[in-house]
């Protein structure tokens, strides 16, 4: 008799493991999904920061209407970022990308043709050619400027490609959310199915199905909490073992975002196991005597 209780406990407790590493692995597919969509979402914030306009200033403006310019550009809710460039500054950088012959023949002619330049890039949510195009039209109506001209194309063609991948990581998070789903309901249904002659025992002694329920759910909740911890616990080190590598993962995998995917990886785990748990153990409460030798 004592030999088959210890028989059983050890049952109990491969199956209970068995179920934690389970959880664990999808758990840990799924944390990993959402890593590489809060890094994408960086990443694509800081493509977005570099977009925006050039604004050409008028030869007839003042230092007094360029100063002003600068204090809208600094007040100017959708600016992340602006440089000013003087005319010098224009002909360095127009000498650093032309040829030599073209060099030449502006060293020959001994003026600078260049206007002062404002180099703006703008916010993440004003990084789209509508919002471009109506900002440029509305500097455009200043005494100062001459002309501004929005990077409408280029902006155009990454925010397509960000809408693509964008698709892509959504597809594939609804797909692993559901494949997450039926493998820890397998799992919690497995573990509940070899327990269903209790379940049916206790039913016997009229015991309420509330009851009967309350130690199979508080033990799924324990297990999807274990689960997201270790699941967190590897993530984590997967994590630091890319900082490790290269550190300019730090901008887009900072441990504050890691922080929140922890805590829902650890609730999803809870919340997933118990909602298992509670269809598998209502199905074994409807079952009769006969249909316990049946899967």
């Amino acid at each position: 008799m004592a030999n088959r209780r210890h028989r059983h406990g050890i049952s109990l407790t491969g199956s209970r493991i068995t179920s934690i590493v389970s959880v664990t692995l999808v758990l840990l597919l799924l944390s990993i999904v959402a890593v590489i969509s809060m890094a994408s979402r960086r990443v694509i914030d800081a493509i977005h920061s570099e977009t925006g306009f050039t604004i050409i200033v008028s030869e007839n403006a003042t230092q007094h209407g360029i100063n002003s310019l600068k204090r809208h550009l600094t007040t100017a809710p959708y600016v992340a970022s602006y440089t000013y460039l003087s005319p010098e500054d224009v002909l360095a950088q127009w000498e650093r990308m032309s040829d030599a012959e073209e060099n030449e023949a502006l060293a020959i002619a001994g003026v600078n043709p260049f206007l002062p330049e404002f180099d703006v890039k703008v916010k993440s949510a004003y990084a789209s050619a509508d919002s471009l195009l109506a900002i440029t039209a509305a500097l455009e109506s200043l005494p100062q400027v001459e002309s501004a001209k929005a990077h409408t194309q280029m902006v155009s063609e990454i925010n397509t490609t960000i809408k693509n991948i964008e698709m892509v990581l959504l597809a594939v998070a609804i797909a692993l959310l559901v494949i997450s789903f039926v493998l820890i309901n397998n799992t919690v249904r497995l573990a509940i199915y070899s327990r269903r002659f209790l379940i049916h025992t206790m039913k016997l002694v009229g015991a309420k199905n509330s009851f009967i329920r309350r130690p199979f759910l508080t033990d799924s909740i324990a297990t999807g909490a274990f689960a997201g911890v270790l699941a967190a616990g590897c993530l984590a080190g997967l994590v630091a073992y890319s900082h490790s590598i290269d550190t300019t993962t730090r901008q887009f995998l900072p441990w504050g975002d890691f922080g929140l995917i922890t805590a829902g990886t650890v609730i999803a785990g809870m919340l997933i196991c118990v909602l298992a748990a509670l269809f598998a153990t209502n199905r074994h409460l409807k079952q009769g005597y006969g249909d316990l030798f049946r899967y």
